[in-house]
């Protein structure tokens, strides 16, 4: 009977103990760890590997919940601000605009998301000037400078831009954001 109690039920407490102490502390660091090569060992092995896996699901709950939060207070920072915000993808489509982007060009979000950037071009510039522009951004991540722009009612107006790429939380690239400023009146005043 002694052999039973040391060989069974004396190990079977430590997992009982053990899942206790997991569910009363929700510490999932703590492992079990015997080292027995019968099935209260399986069952112990298991046990470790179950907490591994709830403390992995955590984490990774606890990262998505913080990159929605992120993801909301970035959203509400772009459509708080004053000056003319937009991010495209890497093939310069719209993906999200501001209320003052759609002040400053006239068009809607609804109007521009999934349309391509090009549909502000102006004809003051040459093809070849975006398509530096571009290359520029892809290679740096980032370009600044003036540029003439179109707003929906076909009028043209120059805009001090600031391009910045921003990655995805992997290290991949991921959209631009665009912040343009119209400059347009206070060129006019310089002159």
């Amino acid at each position: 009977m002694i052999g039973l109690h040391r060989g069974v039920v004396r190990p079977l407490l430590k997992v009982k103990n053990h899942a206790v102490t997991v569910a009363t502390t929700d510490d999932l660091t703590i492992k079990l760890s015997m080292k027995r090569g019968d099935e209260i060992g399986a069952v112990a092995r298991e046990f470790d590997r179950m907490v591994e896996h709830l403390a992995e699901s955590r984490n990774s709950q606890l990262d998505i919940a913080h990159r929605a939060g992120m993801a909301e207070i970035a959203s509400e920072v772009l459509h708080s601000m004053t000056e003319a915000v937009s991010v495209v993808d890497l093939d310069y489509r719209f993906v999200s605009v501001n209320r003052a982007f759609t002040l400053t060009t006239g068009y809607s979000e609804e109007e521009v998301v999934g349309q391509p950037s090009t549909m502000l071009d102006s004809t003051q510039h040459a093809p070849e000037f975006y398509r530096e522009m571009r290359e520029t951004m892809e290679l740096t991540g980032r370009w600044s400078g003036e540029m003439w722009q179109r707003r929906k009612d076909d009028e043209e107006f120059l805009c001090a831009i600031e391009a910045v790429e921003v990655l995805e939380p992997s290290g991949k690239r991921g959209h631009f954001v665009v912040v343009l400023s119209d400059i347009t009146e206070k060129k006019r005043a310089e002159q």
